[in-house]
């Protein structure tokens, strides 16, 4: 029997030892208003829980106040080890992977705001601006670090790499960086007043109505259609050989459909929404965003004879080619090129051309 107890403990102490392992790294990721969520032991995303300083000040209501750092250039490799050691690490370093320090496609919905422009002072230096809150740390640390509202425009999140041991010298690289908005790539051009005669507007509109026209290349398209761009690579500068040439955009027979009701529907908003952010590039915040609307579509007409008034008028004769989203209509995308799109050399099968508002608020 004593040698049956022995034979047990021998088994039960790894195991207990393993559970205290384990319990240990689980309090080192969230310690003195920090932690590090997704990834796994020392490595994770940096959350940070904002609370107010001043009694103007909004705080963060977001995922139970904890906020994710935009990766904006404020905040570096020392920044990362300061913050390690807070957690109570010996060394640390900042840390890239896909879906730690970018967003994953298994994110929870709807993903919290990230705040950046991360200013570290001693407690009795004055902040240079509004900010949103500080990061609850203990006030043993005689520091108070602010963050402030960030459009995070780059996309990245401050993830970590904190251990207690020494790192490797050479870090992880970055990743390469977002696609850009391809603003080069789009025009939102006023209804010509040909196009505006016979439009009718389907409510009240607080801003002139735009019809869009996108950049594509030519060597995609044949005599009745090509599609390219679901997979997000660049459809004007891809490896093909072929011409660039401005193509107006058509509504699709199922976009006229959901255009008819009063809601209109998902597609639609999302191709109204991503055309206003690719053409201004407006930064979103909490006190001023932009939101582009989707309008009643406009016929293409068969008469361009200019008025007696030569006021601009839309001529389809002038276009060789035409452009219709016909799937990958999601939000995240940063421009329709990245969509799905059909490139024709007829023009829009409905007869109808896109047309949307862009309108930005500011409280």
């Amino acid at each position: 029997m004593p040698v049956r107890r022995s034979l047990c403990l021998r088994c039960v102490l790894p195991i207990l030892f393993y559970v205290l392992l384990l319990a240990a790294a689980r309090v080192n990721r969230t310690k003195n208003g920090l932690r590090l969520v997704r990834g796994r032991g020392g490595i994770g995303r940096l959350e940070a829980r904002v609370v107010p300083d001043f009694f103007l000040q909004t705080g963060y209501s977001q995922n139970g106040g904890w906020a994710p750092l935009c990766d904006d250039g404020s905040f570096d490799d020392q920044q990362a080890l300061v913050f390690c050691k807070i957690m109570g690490y010996k060394f640390g370093r900042k840390h890239y992977r896909n879906g730690i320090s970018t967003n994953g496609h298994d994110e929870p919905e709807p993903r919290p705001s990230p705040l950046g422009h991360l200013t570290c002072n001693p407690l009795d230096q004055s902040w240079p601006s509004f900010p949103v809150g500080k990061i609850d740390l203990p006030d043993s640390l005689d520091m108070k670090c602010l963050l402030f509202v960030s459009s995070c425009a780059g996309r990245r999140l401050v993830a970590l790499q904190c251990s207690d041991k020494p790192l490797k010298p050479k870090p992880p690289p970055p990743p390469s960086p977002p696609t850009p908005r391809m603003r080069h790539a789009i025009k939102m051009i006023p209804l010509e007043d040909n196009l505006l005669a016979a439009w009718q507007p389907s409510g009240l509109l607080f801003s002139e109505p735009l019809r869009i026209e996108l950049l594509v290349n030519t060597s995609t398209s044949t005599s009745t259609s090509s599609s390219y761009g679901a997979d997000g690579v660049d459809a004007v500068a891809n490896s093909k050989p072929g011409v660039a040439v401005w193509a107006p955009l058509c509504v699709s027979a199922s976009q006229a459909e959901a255009l008819k009701l009063l809601g209109s529907g998902q597609e639609v908003q999302v191709i109204a929404n991503t055309s206003c952010h690719q053409y201004e590039d407006f930064p979103n915040s909490w006190f001023s965003w932009m939101v582009g609307k989707e309008q009643t579509p406009v016929n293409i007409p068969t008469d361009a004879s200019p008025s007696d008034d030569k006021s601009p008028m839309f001529d389809p004769s002038l276009y060789t080619h035409w452009a219709t989203v016909v799937g990958g209509a999601v939000e995240g995308r940063l421009s329709l090129q990245q969509m799905q799109l059909q490139v024709s050399t007829e023009p829009c099968e409905t007869g109808l051309m896109f047309v949307a508002t862009c309108d930005t608020l500011i409280v």
